[in-house]
């Protein structure tokens, strides 16, 4: 049995970015609060940050208020679920813009 061991260096650390974080309005799936995230991101000087709760928007106002205040660039986006036939599955959708979160609230 091998076991890879992988590392980041310090500059690819900085540089990597969360997308796909669950708060507390993903039921059953995140616990983070918003409050935690932002001082996350300020005690690391956390550049950019993303939720994507499962099939709502609801922290995403109070997330990108919080987050802009301390100067992280906040990024929205949802986990929706789709059906097609017999197979189940999940889409990651994140806003580029207000354009894109518009859209989002549409679907």
């Amino acid at each position: 049995m091998v076991i890879l061991k992988i590392t980041m260096k310090e500059t690819q650390y900085k540089n990597f970015n969360h997308f796909k974080l669950h708060t507390q309005f993903s039921i059953c799936e995140g616990a983070i609060k918003i409050d935690n995230l932002k001082e996350y991101c300020k005690n690391n000087k956390t550049r950019t940050l993303g939720i994507c709760d499962t099939s709502n928007l609801s922290g995403a106002l109070e997330f990108s208020e919080s987050l802009s205040k301390n100067g992280t660039q906040p990024i929205i986006g949802t986990q929706i679920i789709f059906n097609d036939n017999e197979d189940r599955g999940f889409l990651t959708l994140l806003a580029k813009n207000e354009i894109g979160y518009k859209e989002i609230l549409y679907l």
